[in-house]
């Protein structure tokens, strides 16, 4: 694949004044939208899943290590004790539409930090620390947004082995900054679907972005699983471990459909 040196993504601002995400030393390929359409005037955009299965776990993390990066205006989940979490979610779908661009199948994990949701909104609110994606396009649009933790990441591997009626094992592989795996026993959903909305926040130069996914009909299983990173990296300076269970929740999950909507509040 071509690639070419981003010196900065603009972010065109249509109120008085304007900004820079600056992303220099990047790599990035150029097949992914990086012209007017994804850093045009209107640069919010939906994204259509189909046909995902998911884990996505939390584990408890002090207060102290993730205040820093999360801006003031956001208040932390358990805040006051202490406490609050930090999320893992890995989805990977057979189909994924762009702003209603077919890119066929890919993997998105994502890393943030449990909010109280800022807008009164979701069944869950998190802000977001790292997006992964094997999909460019979303990659593209997701920065010329403003989402600075996007990263595009083209070898993300999730792999789901049967190991007998009903369940399995999923092993996954992020070898993006920071780079982890996660994996562990699953069980796989039998569940009644029921609907669940996912916000996911992140602070640009023009403003608050949300990441909204309404997903229509999710099934809820367990997971058990087990992450590993570098124990200086990032990620293992919040969790001030190399290897993390979820002991809050942990989860295994399938879902036909979610609507993402990728737009400023």
């Amino acid at each position: 694949m071509r690639t070419i040196q981003w010196a900065s993504v603009v972010c065109f601002a249509l109120a008085a004044g304007g900004c820079v995400a600056d992303t220099a030393g990047s790599t990035e390929p150029t097949d992914i939208g990086t012209d007017q359409e994804a850093l045009g005037a209107n640069l919010a955009f939906p994204v259509d899943f189909t046909n995902c299965t998911e884990m996505a776990s939390l584990a408890p993390v002090p207060v102290s290590a993730v205040r820093s990066r999360v801006p003031s205006s956001y208040a932390l989940a358990n805040e006051a004790a202490g406490t609050t979490f930090i999320v893992v979610r890995i989805a990977n779908c057979q189909g994924t539409s762009v702003a209603g661009h077919a890119t066929g199948p890919g993997t998105v994990a994502q890393v943030g930090v449990n909010l109280v949701s800022p807008d009164g909104t979701g069944d869950i609110n998190n802000y977001a620390l790292w997006y992964y994606t094997t999909n460019a396009r979303l990659f593209a649009r997701l920065r010329a947004i403003g989402v600075s933790a996007a990263q595009f990441v083209p070898d993300i591997s999730y792999q789901f082995t049967s190991t007998g009626a009903g369940t399995g094992n999923l092993q996954i592989r992020v070898p993006g900054d920071p780079a982890f795996t996660v994996g562990g026993p699953v069980v796989v959903p039998t569940a009644a679907a029921v609907p669940y909305t996912a916000n996911w926040w992140e602070d640009s130069c023009r403003g608050s972005v949300r990441m909204n996914t309404p997903i229509p009909a999710i099934q809820f299983s367990s997971a058990t699983m087990t992450l590993r990173t570098a124990r200086h990296s990032e990620l293992g300076d919040i969790f001030g471990a190399s290897t993390v269970t979820f002991p809050i929740f942990d989860s295994y999950n399938r879902f036909p459909a979610a609507h993402m909507n990728v737009a400023y509040r």
